[in-house]
C-alpha cells in the first residue's frame, strides 16, 4: 500500500483518479491548493505526490523544485493536459519522476503506483545495507571505503564477481550485499553453494539437477540450485574445491547460461548471476593444474579482495558492538558494555580466523560475563595469551604417576596446531562442523588438516 497526496479540484477527472487509487487499497490524502499541497508534504512523508500542471496551480515548476528538496525519496508525478506538454517535459528537469498526459487511464495510474512501490522498496533495502555495511563490516578506513564504493558500483550490474580473501574475512557477507544492492535482490534470491562441503559425486547433481534414473537413488526429477537461483544470484563458495570435470561444465554454463540436468538431454535457459569466492591463490592452483585457466578468466570479470581483519583493525570496534548487541539479545544478558582493558585485548589480538573468530570470541565473552561489563577475565584464554594453543596437562603419563613437569623436546608449529585441533575436536564431541567454527576455519580446511 502506498501513501499518496493529491490536489482536490472540481474536475471530474480528479475525482475519478482519487476513486481509482482508493479502490486499489492505497492511502490517499488531499490538498485543496498549492499551498495546502506543500504544507501537507512538509508535515508527512508520502510515497507519491501528484502535481497538476494546469492553471489551477501557482507555478508547477517551483512546486516540484520545493518538493524534490524537501522530500528527496518521494516520487513526483505530474498530471498535464496535452496543451501543457512543454511544461510537463520541463518538470522532469526540475526533479519530477514522470508525467502523465490527461486524460489518464486506470491501468496507467496503477502501473505508476506499482513501479513507485517497487523502486522505493529497493531504495529502502539499499539504504539499510549502506548503513549497516559502512558502520559495521567496512569501518571507516580509506581502503575499506574504497572497497565499498567498488561494491556499490558493481552491484547493480550482472557482472560475474570473484571474491577472494582468507577464511572468515566475510566473503559471503559481500556476496549478500552485492545481491541485495542489485535489481536481482527484488526479483530473486541468493542461493549459496559450498563447493567444498558437498561430496564430489553429488555436486553436479546439486548444481544442475538430475532426471529420474540418472543414477542409483534418483527416483524422480530434481531441479538444481542454478534453477532455484533463476532471476537471482548463485554464490559459489570455495570455488577452488570444484572438481576439474565439473569446472568444464560450469565454464560452459557461464558462456551460454544453459542448464542440462544430469542424465538429461534437454538444455534449459536460466537467468542467474554468478558470484564466486575462494580463500586460495587461484594463480597457484592453475599453475599446479588444479584449476582451469579459462574458468578463472570467466569468473574474474571483477575481483574483490577482502583483507584479513588484522589489516583493518579500525573495523574491530564496530564489529564488536554489532556482535555484542546480537548476543545480548540472544542470551538475554543485561550487559552495558566492555571494559577498556578488554577492549585493548580485543584490539591487540591478531585473529587468524578473522571476522568469524571475532564473532566466536564475542559469543564466548557474552556467555562468560556475570556483571554488567565484559572484562578481561571474560575473554577466551587464547585472546589473553596471544596464541591459539591451550595449556597442556601437567602429566601425560598413566593415571597415578607423578604430576611433576617433565622436560620435553621442542615442538614444531605443526605439532602445536595438531594438538589444538585434537583438543578442539574432543571438546566438540568429534563434530567437525562445530570444531571448524570454533577454530575459525572452514570445514573443508579442517578436513584437510585432519587428513594430513
Amino acid at each position: 500500500m502506498a501513501k499518496i497526496l493529491l490536489t482536490t479540484t472540481t474536475s471530474r477527472e480528479r475525482e475519478k483518479l482519487r476513486e481509482w487509487i482508493e479502490d486499489a487499497g492505497h492511502d490517499v490524502r488531499v490538498a485543496g491548493d498549492a499551498a495546502g499541497l506543500l504544507a501537507r508534504a512538509a508535515e508527512e512523508r508520502f510515497d507519491i505526490v501528484f502535481v497538476d500542471a494546469d492553471k489551477t496551480m501557482d507555478d508547477p515548476l517551483d512546486i516540484i523544485s520545493f518538493l524534490r528538496q524537501s522530500a528527496p525519496d518521494t516520487d513526483i508525478v505530474v498530471l498535464a493536459p496535452v496543451e501543457q506538454l512543454p511544461l510537463a517535459a520541463a518538470s522532469i528537469r526540475r526533479g519530477a519522476s514522470l508525467y502523465l498526459i490527461e486524460p489518464v487511464e486506470p491501468n496507467a495510474v496503477q502501473a505508476v503506483i506499482a513501479s513507485s512501490i517497487k523502486r522505493q522498496s529497493h531504495a529502502l533495502v539499499v539504504r539499510e545495507v549502506d548503513t549497516r555495511s559502512v558502520d559495521g563490516f567496512f569501518g571507516a578506513s580509506p581502503a575499506m571505503t574504497k572497497l565499498f564504493r567498488l561494491i556499490r558500483k558493481v552491484a547493480p550490474t550482472d557482472a560475474t564477481v570473484l571474491i577472494t580473501g582468507e577464511s572468515g574475512t566475510g566473503k559471503e557477507v559481500v556476496a549478500n550485499i552485492l545481491h541485495r544492492l542489485s535489481p536481482r535482490g527484488q526479483s530473486g534470491k541468493m542461493v549459496p553453494v559450498n563447493c567444498g562441503a558437498i561430496p564430489e559425486n553429488l555436486l553436479e547433481s546439486e548444481l544442475f539437477g538430475h532426471v529420474k534414473g540418472a543414477f542409483t537413488g534418483a527416483t524422480q526429477d530434481k531441479e538444481g540450485l542454478l534453477h532455484e537461483a533463476d532471476r537471482g544470484t548463485c554464490f559459489l563458495d570455495e570455488i577452488a574445491e570444484m572438481p576439474m570435470q565439473l569446472q568444464v561444465k560450469l565454464l560452459r554454463f557461464l558462456q551460454d547460461r544453459l542448464v542440462r540436468k544430469v542424465g538429461g538431454v534437454r538444455n534449459e535457459k536460466v537467468d542467474v548471476r554468478i558470484l564466486a569466492a575462494t580463500n586460495k591463490n587461484l594463480l597457484a592452483e592453475m599453475a599446479s593444474g588444479r584449476f582451469r585457466e579459462d574458468l578463472f578468466f570467466r569468473l574474474n570479470v571483477v575481483q574483490i579482495y577482502l583483507p584479513p581483519l588484522r589489516e583493518r583493525r579500525d573495523t574491530i570496534p564496530f564489529l564488536v558492538s554489532s556482535f555484542l548487541s546480537r548476543f545480548i539479545r540472544q542470551y538475554r544478558k543485561q550487559l552495558l558494555g566492555i571494559s577498556p582493558e578488554a577492549q585493548a585485548r580485543l584490539l591487540g589480538y591478531t585473529y587468524p580466523g578473522n571476522i568469524r573468530e571475532l564473532e566466536n570470541v564475542m559469543e564466548y565473552a557474552c556467555i562468560m560475563a556475570d556483571g554488567q561489563t565484559i572484562t578481561e577475565a571474560d575473554l577466551p584464554p587464547h585472546v589473553l595469551t596471544g596464541h591459539l594453543g591451550l595449556e597442556l596437562p601437567a602429566s601425560t603419563g598413566p593415571v597415578g604417576e607423578s604430576a611433576a613437569v617433565q622436560p620435553e623436546s621442542p615442538r614444531t608449529l605443526a605439532d602445536v596446531e595438531a594438538e589444538h585441533i585434537r583438543q578442539t575436536l574432543a571438546r566438540c564431541g568429534g563434530n567437525q562442523t562445530l570444531a571448524a567454527k570454533q577454530l575459525g576455519i572452514s570445514r573443508t580446511s579442517l578436513w584437510r588438516k585432519i587428513k594430513n
